[in-house]
This record gives structure tokens, C-alpha cells and sequence, in this order.
């Protein structure tokens, strides 16, 4: 898995609100295997561990949106994948991965642009790409070392409404497959269906604060060169002791502050200014937004000021 900034996939990430991220799913034959008949399986953002689990092994806290599958590796390698989409919800791979099967009377895989043209393409839980044949018609065989791969794009939800302290999504894959192992004796031929352990996606809110620094007299004058710290502790347990100081136009910024409550206090002004003593409490929500009880804005920008010194 990785963000939308991160450079190459790993176990785990942290995604903000509303960030794009993708998940990799590549499968690597040892040096003594090759396979057929590959099918790749993913109940987007579930991990059950036994197929008598009627609830995922580990719940996640939150779920992001399918926004595209792109499998251009698969056909580089001359495959003709054919992808699926469910949405039978939570979804225990190990008890729903025929093709064939249906639950009232509705089919739990339906192909790609089918679901789409009747669904959308946001309302699928569970996707499985088949890799299985070439675009010749023939079986697809992966040689010894040889690796195939696809990639998931997901999109964050727009607010947190887990009320965890670090909210986490959970998601592995399944594949079936032949392996084929060669010996002195001829090949045989082992069927095989399992999965991997999972990744994990910590999520968090975070919203940018803009605050603008005005004289007292008329409200609308800038202010440069006044100090102002924002400190306090996030809801994921970050904390904040940030300082920062408005430019020509009397304008600063507090960036990617995570949801949470905290204090924004003036620590400085120049011997012109008279050093406002409030203490401000600022709430960044579940949306990523800043709020400021009792201030008014221009813009984004929440007015603050200061009586000159006479």
C-alpha cells in the first residue's frame, strides 16, 4: 500500500482525508514453481483469517472508495485479465470466490463494466481479477521467478466518523492458483488457494488554520511580525506546539494540523503593538475544518488584532 506522496508500497501508510492511495498486488513464483490458472481475490479493506469467521479477524475502523484497477502489467505480460466486482459486504473471500455462485437470485461476481453501467463503480466491497488466459486463448503459465502484478486505487472518505484514537483499515489478498512442479518424474499439478498477511492504513483528519492580523481601529489594516503559537494535542495523539509569524499582508498559516481541540495564543508583537493576552480555542472537526468560536472571517482567514501602542 502507499499514499498519494510516498514513492513505493509497503505494509503500511497513513492516508489523509479525501487522499487518493493504491494498494499493489503482485504475485512472484519461487525458482521451482511456475503457475496457471491465476485468480486474484481482495474483499476491499477485510482481513478474515479462517473461513468460519462469519466477522473479519481484524475490523477496520474506516473503508476508503474503488475509484480504478489498472492492469496494464498483466497485459504486458500478453494476459487477457477479465476483472470482477461484488457488493456483498464484508466479504469472506475463503466462502465467495466461484464465479458462478448467487445469493438471491443476484450474482456475487459480476463482471467489470456491468457492474459499473448498473452499480457505479464506488459501490464495490470485493474485486477479483482473472489471469488466468492470454489474449491468444491459450493457459496463461507463469515461468519460475517470473511476477505478475495489478494495482487498486482507493480514495479516503472525506471525514472521520471512527472516534478512534488511531483508526486503521486492514486489507489482504487472496489468489488461487495451479502450481506446477517438476521433478524426475514428471509435473504435477497442485491446486492452491491462500493469502497473505495484511497491510494496514492508519487515517487521519487533518485541515489547515489561516489566520489574518489586523489593527484594531479599522479591522482591515495588516499587522507583520506578530507571533502567534497554536499548541495542544490531536485526537490521534500528536502533539502540536507550532509557531508562526504574519507576513506584509498580516496573514500566517498553521498547515495539515490533525482533528483535535487546541490553544492559539499572540507570544510576540513589535514595540508598536499591544500584546493581545486572549487565548483562542481552535477545533479542527471530523471534516478537517478549522473552527474559532467567536471570530469572524475574511475569506479563509479568521481576523484577529491588536490596539496599537500610543
Amino acid at each position: 500500500i502507499k499514499n498519494s506522496t510516498a514513492t513505493q508500497y509497503s505494509y503500511e501508510t497513513t492516508v489523509r482525508l479525501n487522499e487518493d492511495y493504491s494498494y499493489q498486488v503482485r504475485l512472484t513464483n519461487d525458482a521451482s514453481t511456475e503457475s496457471k490458472d491465476i485468480i486474484f481475490f481482495d474483499s476491499l479493506e477485510n482481513f478474515f483469517q479462517k473461513a468460519e469467521e462469519t466477522s473479519p479477524t481484524k475490523v477496520s475502523d474506516w473503508k476508503g472508495k474503488l475509484t480504478g484497477i489498472n492492469v496494464n502489467n498483466l497485459v504486458f505480460k500478453g494476459i487477457s485479465p477479465v476483472i470482477y466486482l461484488s457488493k456483498v459486504d464484508t466479504m469472506n473471500i475463503q466462502n465467495h470466490h466461484d464465479f458462478s455462485e448467487k445469493i438471491n437470485d443476484e450474482s456475487v461476481w459480476v463482471p467489470y463494466n456491468t457492474f459499473v453501467s448498473k452499480y457505479g463503480l464506488d459501490k464495490a466491497t470485493a474485486i477479483a481479477v482473472d489471469a488466468s488466459r492470454m489474449v491468444t486463448g491459450n493457459d496463461f503459465v507463469m515461468q519460475k521467478k517470473e511476477s505478475i502484478s495489478f494495482d487498486i486505487y482507493m480514495k479516503a472518505p472525506e471525514e472521520d466518523k471512527s472516534g478512534k484514537t488511531d483508526p486503521i483499515a486492514y486489507n489482504n489478498i487472496y489468489v488461487s492458483r495451479t502450481a506446477l512442479r517438476t521433478d524426475g518424474d514428471g509435473t504435477d499439478e497442485i491446486p492452491q488457494f491462500y493469502h497473505q498477511d495484511y497491510t494496514k492504513a492508519h487515517y487521519r483528519v487533518a485541515g489547515d488554520l489561516e489566520i489574518k492580523k489586523v489593527d484594531t481601529t479599522d479591522m482591515t489594516t495588516a499587522i507583520k511580525g506578530i507571533t502567534y503559537k497554536l499548541s495542544g494535542t490531536s485526537d490521534y495523539g500528536t502533539d502540536y506546539m507550532e509557531e508562526r509569524v504574519s507576513d506584509k499582508n498580516g496573514n500566517m498559516q498553521f498547515e495539515s494540523i490533525e482533528k483535535g481541540n487546541y490553544e492559539l495564543r499572540e507570544i510576540s508583537c513589535s514595540d508598536d503593538w499591544q500584546l493581545n493576552m486572549e487565548t483562542y480555542t481552535v477545533t479542527i472537526n471530523e471534516k478537517g475544518i478549522a473552527v474559532i468560536n467567536g471570530l469572524t472571517k475574511s475569506g479563509n482567514a479568521y481576523i484577529v488584532s491588536d490596539k496599537p501602542r500610543i
